[in-house]
């Protein structure tokens, strides 16, 4: 075999190795997280309550209300929407994604967030820790928030009554802050009226040994007696 051959057949071996190093490298890596994640299924409830209409989201730059989680959190994945609805080592939320699907939401996940202390954003709960507190923002399409819900787990109702007292003591301090308390949901309820946030409802109910705090859209308000409604169950 003459040079010219060798030659050719040494860059021919070449071209077939690097070739086939490349496809094992680009089609046999493991997925990354975005990859995997596209495979992942977001669960969504219930069609909507027929006859309600579809929740509209919550302006927080307009209302100046706070998300009180790290504001930098992407809820965009799917499975770090789960996870950070799970957490094994915190109690179970009595709102979950059954009863919000029986309350007619649909497209919505929840993502559990920690509490820091501040409810509503006016009132300082920071100096009381005798009950934990779940923290829980509902989001439109893993994106926009269209509710917020607290749950203050007291050990009995004598210590539920506390809680409640004392937010609602807490809120009527607050400037600018007024307590109406109707008694329509659960054991006892107030709403608490904003003068700067006309459009969102804040509401405080006790139901038996725990304290259910809720902020949403007024034009949320048929879905939020739904949800209460299977609390009380």
């Amino acid at each position: 075999m003459n040079k010219s051959n060798l030659f050719s057949l040494f860059i021919t071996v070449i071209v077939v190795v690097v070739a086939a190093e490349f496809l094992v490298n680009d089609y046999g890596a493991e997925p990354t997280d975005s990859q995997a994640s596209v495979a992942t299924e977001t669960p969504k409830s219930s069609d909507w309550a027929e006859g309600q209409t579809k929740p509209m989201a919550i302006d927080f730059a307009a209302d100046n209300l706070a998300d009180n989680s790290a504001a930098s959190d992407d809820v965009s994945d799917p499975a770090k929407v789960i996870s950070l609805s799970n957490q094994t080592n915190e109690p179970e939320a009595a709102i979950n994604f059954g009863l919000i699907g029986l309350s007619g939401f649909q497209n919505v996940t929840l993502k559990r967030v920690p509490f820091n202390g501040i409810l509503f954003e006016k009132i300082d709960l920071r100096d009381y820790s005798s009950v934990p507190v779940i923290q829980q923002n509902l989001l439109q399409n893993n994106k926009q928030i269209i509710a917020g819900f607290h749950e203050f787990r007291a050990e009995n109702e004598l210590l539920a009554g506390e809680v409640y007292h004392l937010i609602k003591e807490k809120a009527d301090g607050a400037i600018d802050v007024s307590i109406n308390e109707t008694n329509g949901y659960g054991d006892n309820s107030f709403f608490i009226n904003y003068g700067d946030h006309k459009s969102t409802a804040f509401l405080v109910v006790k139901i038996r040994e725990t304290v259910y705090a809720l902020t949403y859209r007024k034009e949320l308000h048929g879905f939020i007696e739904q949800l209460i409604t299977y609390l009380k169950t």
